[in-house]
C-alpha cells in the first residue's frame, strides 16, 4: 500500500486518494488573467499617454487578460 491509498478493508483494490488543494491551477490562472486585465484598464484610465507604444501596451494587457479569462472559463466548464 502506498502513501496515497486507503487501507483494503473490503477485499477490493485500494482507491487512490487525491489530495484537494484550496485553489486549483485554473483558479490561479484565472486570478492572474483577471489582475492583468484590471492593470490594463487601470493604466488606460488613469494616465494619459503621449507615446503610442505605451497605449498599445495597455490595450495588449486588456486583450491578453480578457482572452485568458475566456479560455480559463471554457476549460473550467469543460472540466466540471
Amino acid at each position: 500500500m502506498t502513501e496515497n491509498q486507503t487501507p483494503d478493508t473490503t477485499g477490493k483494490e485500494p482507491k487512490t486518494v487525491v489530495p484537494q488543494s484550496a485553489t486549483s491551477g485554473l483558479d490561479a490562472l484565472q486570478t492572474v488573467f483577471f489582475v492583468t486585465f484590471m492593470m490594463g484598464c487601470f493604466f488606460l484610465a488613469t494616465r494619459p499617454t503621449q507615446v503610442q507604444a505605451a497605449l498599445l501596451f495597455r490595450y495588449a494587457l486588456i486583450a491578453v487578460g480578457a482572452i485568458g479569462l475566456i479560455v480559463v472559463a471554457v476549460l473550467k466548464k469543460k472540466q466540471a
